[in-house]
């Protein structure tokens, strides 16, 4: 057990060390792949003028989304094992 006790201290040691030389970019790739999923970053920046999309084009796809916001939505099962019929 002795002899065991430096190389657990060495180990130790090193293991403590670890953090110092991992890079100071670490984690940089993964925050600029976060920061370019977001469409258009400055938008509370906005002066809140709507551009891009025609009036007549615009009505059409709001009437659309309207329609589909009123109806009911329809209750379904998603897990159908038909026990009921199993006995057949």
């Amino acid at each position: 057990m002795k002899e065991l006790a430096p190389v657990i201290a060495i180990v130790l040691l090193l293991a403590g060390c670890a953090p110092m030389s991992v890079d100071r970019d670490f984690g940089t790739a993964q925050k600029n792949a976060w920061d370019r999923q977001i469409a258009f970053p400055d938008a509370p920046y906005a002066d809140g003028k709507v551009t891009g999309t025609a009036g007549i084009t615009a009505e059409e796809i709001m009437a659309v989304h309207n329609q589909t916001f009123a109806e009911k939505p329809q209750e379904v099962q998603v897990f159908q094992f038909d026990l009921a019929n199993s006995g057949q």
